[in-house]
């Protein structure tokens, strides 16, 4: 590699957040997985009104082809036939007709069923049949014991996001404060096969040469807002992936002149993210 470092900053002078308060799993996830765990034992009801989460049937009549069906089904409050209208049907009765407004148009609405799921309370029975055959709550016996389990899960996801976030946070603060000696034939070397790449990714996602892409196609495809924004974006990325190829080669006391693209994979970052990592500390919430 023909880039160089000309100052590096010293990653373990890089101050960073490093009290971590964990915070408890929320209640609203621990009854998403008692619901899942009564589901078998739902029972089905045919209410005398409308509310949110019941399962209808409409006929609908209007001068909008999608709101003129003689038989429709609809989930209430997921939004997914017409939020407007939805937010209208709870309250109507079976068999009730009423003129809705959707989109400024009339759409006559007949309720012609309505079905509700009713769920029993949660059992420590219902906990075991449904653990059952999940290795790694297997050894799960009751509610508390899953509320536990749930809880441990979602402080070690966040300690890993902690880390991560640390991390990314040393790594942006010494590759932006240090100063590099890019090499321009380097970068436009790497510059080109990485086109090369996206070109040929490009035809085979979107079925378009690079010449025919537009600018909705790089949003889409790239993330970037046109092709001189995309081909920017490649560029800083090259120079970025350079950079700490270069610093951390210089942690290992590596020759840099050695390196190569293909080194990315290979090098030990370890000693910076343990040194990262040993300086965290976790807290539980109250």
């Amino acid at each position: 590699m023909k880039s160089k470092i000309n100052s590096l900053v010293d990653y373990k002078t890089v101050e960073f957040e490093t009290k971590k308060v964990l915070k408890h799993v929320s209640q609203d996830e621990i009854d998403k997985v008692l619901h899942q765990a009564v589901r078998k034992s739902k029972k089905s009801i045919q209410p005398e009104t409308i509310a949110k989460g019941d399962i209808v049937t409409l006929c609908v009549k209007s001068n909008i082809e999608r709101f003129n069906k003689k038989m429709v089904p609809v989930t209430v409050g997921n939004n997914l036939y017409s939020k407007e209208l939805e937010s209208q049907l709870p309250g109507m009765k079976k068999e009730e007709e009423k003129e809705l407004v959707v989109d400024g148009e009339t759409v006559v609405t007949k309720v012609l069923s309505i079905t509700r799921y009713v769920f029993p309370e949660p059992t420590d029975e219902n906990i075991r049949a449904y653990v059952k055959d999940i290795d790694e709550m297997k050894h799960i016996t009751s509610i508390k014991e899953l509320e536990a389990y749930l809880d441990e899960k979602s402080m070690e996801a966040q300690k890993i996001d902690a880390r991560f976030d640390a991390i990314d946070e040393v790594i942006e603060y010494v590759l932006t404060h240090s100063d590099f000696d890019f090499d321009e034939d380097e970068i436009e070397e790497e510059f080109r096969r990485q086109m090369e790449m996206f070109k040929e990714g490009a035809k085979e996602e979107i079925g378009k040469d690079f010449d025919e892409l537009t600018d909705e196609d790089f949003k889409v495809y790239a993330g970037a807002d046109s092709r001189e924004d995309m081909e920017e974006m490649v560029r800083q990325g090259i120079e970025w992936q350079i950079a700490t190829l270069l610093w951390v080669a210089a942690t290992q006391n590596v020759d840099s002149s050695t390196l190569s693209f293909e080194d990315e994979d290979t090098l030990d970052t370890s000693e910076i993210e343990n040194y990262i990592e040993s300086k965290l500390e976790f807290v539980k919430e109250d």
